[in-house]
């Protein structure tokens, strides 16, 4: 059994219409992350990332600095469970082949 993190996050600034989701799809992939990030109505992308705990601090840090185009003024963690079994970790991914791009759903 591997235990994982959980972070569900949200990044504010000026993040959409820069590339910020496939930027953090493409990191997220590398690091062999699953989960899912969306654009939010309010202007922030929001997202969820399960993996190793060392992937998900270092997923953290490219959150922060975004792509080129973006302004990154925060990343707010909404939760962050350290040590999730496989079993919780596959129940929270359901349906995820990896790190996907998704449209928001209220």
């Amino acid at each position: 059994m591997t235990v994982k993190d959980l972070l569900e996050f949200r990044v504010t600034g000026d993040v959409q219409d820069v590339n910020f989701r496939s930027f953090a799809q493409t990191h997220a992939t590398k690091l062999g992350l699953k989960g899912y990030v969306h654009n939010h109505p309010g202007g922030t992308v929001d997202g969820l990332a399960i993996g190793p705990a060392n992937a998900i601090t270092k997923f953290k840090e490219y959150l922060r600095d975004g792509p080129p185009a973006a302004e990154v003024t925060g990343v707010e963690v909404i939760k962050e469970q350290h040590g999730i079994s496989d079993d919780e970790a596959a129940e929270l991914t359901k349906g995820l082949s990896g790190f996907e791009v998704r449209a928001y759903k209220n």
